[in-house]
């Protein structure tokens, strides 16, 4: 982890729709019904801590880690089995220890994504899969699941980070089918179609608390404001729900509960996916040029991608159409 070279954070230039470092292209946040169109918010300019090298950052990082796998919460000989009053108790304050863990991690990542550079990202994308092991144990699966639960949170906060960023580039390395973890059930898997959020959140709408720990998370790593990282969210959800349906055509079936995004419309009419037509649209003006598929989303195919893309939204929103509308954003 430890490299010497230019800082690890500089100025951020708002570059070309569509490049390496394309804008997200969320709109603001709207109603439901009759929603309205409105400006693109701009990403950070610049990360807090400009004047470090990358020393410091891989430094801290490689501390924060250490300390998170030496918790009690992820320590091997941690009992993993009981009556379901142990279990629940247990999962409890193993996951907020861990999520208050994470926190340093998550921080110094943030500062790998804003620096933009392409061979530092190859170093901390190796924490994914090793973050998220295959623990080889019986008992509790909500207990033993744990032992995954960092791989899957700096899975999707640096997928959020990313857009917030405008990594486009690194949002379609996060997707790809080469990024893979080891999968208790399957094996080796795409880190998308195994990375879900019921793995950490085992009962509720497990999307939704993933999307609390990351909103959360990019606020306190003083990042983005929360209609930001709101969008952020949005728009790394959307891509990741799409891999994940183009994944389930290769066989890697990977449904495990809906994830937490706005849809519009109204209730006489199918509803949609709010950020969906924006991302389309972007995605139609640069095909296969388009950044996250030179990356590897959707197989680099924009035929793909609009073809996982319709099915996500179609069976999302017939099912968003017979929720309770609170259940979903600004519901």
């Amino acid at each position: 982890w430890v490299r010497a070279g230019k800082p690890a954070t500089e100025h951020l230039d708002v570059p070309e729709p569509g490049s390496s470092a394309a804008p997200f292209g969320v709109s603001d946040v709207v109603t439901r019904v009759d929603p309205a169109s409105a400006g693109v918010s701009r990403p950070p300019s610049a990360f807090p801590r400009s004047a470090e090298s990358k020393d410091e950052v891989d430094s801290r990082l490689r501390e924060a880690v250490d300390a998170l796998l030496e918790s009690p919460a992820l320590d091997n000989e941690a009992e993993v089995d009981g009556p379901p009053e142990f279990v629940s108790t247990e999962h409890g304050s193993r996951l907020a220890l861990i999520e208050s863990l994470m926190a340093p991690v998550l921080t110094e990542v943030v500062a790998i994504i804003a620096a933009r550079d392409v061979d530092w990202d190859r170093e901390w994308l190796e924490l994914v899969p090793s973050l998220a092991p295959n623990p080889r144990l019986s008992g509790s699966t909500d207990l033993i699941n744990l032992r995954r639960a960092p791989g899957v949170f700096l899975y999707h906060f640096a997928g959020c980070a990313a857009a917030a960023f405008r990594r486009d580039d690194l949002i379609g390395r996060l997707l790809s089918e080469h990024l893979v973890v080891d999968d208790p059930y399957r094996g080796e898997a795409p880190a998308a179609a195994t990375l879900t959020p019921d793995v950490v959140y085992p009962s509720g709408f497990a999307s939704r608390c993933l999307h609390d720990f990351v909103i959360r998370g990019l606020s306190d790593a003083g990042v983005l404001g929360r209609r930001t990282a709101e969008e952020c969210w949005a728009r790394w959800t959307y891509l990741y729900s799409v891999q994940a349906t183009y994944l389930s055509s290769l066989g890697f079936s990977s449904f495990s509960g809906w994830p937490h995004l706005e849809v519009e419309g109204t209730h006489q009419t199918a509803l949609r996916v709010t950020v969906g037509k924006t991302i389309r649209r972007e995605f139609a003006e640069y095909r296969d040029e388009h950044a996250s598929l030179r990356s590897g989303l959707c197989g680099s195919s924009f035929e793909l991608f609009e073809a996982a893309a319709i099915t996500f939204e179609s069976n999302y929103g017939s099912w968003a159409s017979d929720r309770d509308w609170v259940a979903l954003p600004t519901g």
